[in-house]
């Protein structure tokens, strides 16, 4: 992960890695950005898209109770049941 990831650690199970690459680079200096995302439980990546400025979205799933949200979130905390997954955007 790069020193300005959101999350430079992998917080146990399964979590998300984003990776930015710059294709005018060779070899591990073309990783431009790259950061996990998740929390204790499994948590995936299934769905990215892009708009047409080129920024992307991603949506996916997660079973854990601290997922990272946003303060606006419309579901802050995992909803449950236990082996049900979460989904985001």
């Amino acid at each position: 992960m790069t020193a300005n990831a959101y999350q430079t650690v992998n917080f146990g199970g399964q979590d998300l890695v984003i990776v930015q690459l710059d294709t005018t680079v060779a070899g591990p200096a073309a990783i431009a950005y790259g950061t996990f995302i998740g929390s204790n439980g499994g948590d995936g990546g299934t769905q990215v898209e892009f708009d047409p400025a080129g920024a992307f979205i991603l949506g996916g799933f997660s079973c854990s109770a601290n997922f990272p949200t946003t303060p606006d979130a419309a579901f802050p905390t995992f909803m449950g049941p236990a082996s049900f997954n979460d989904t985001w955007i």
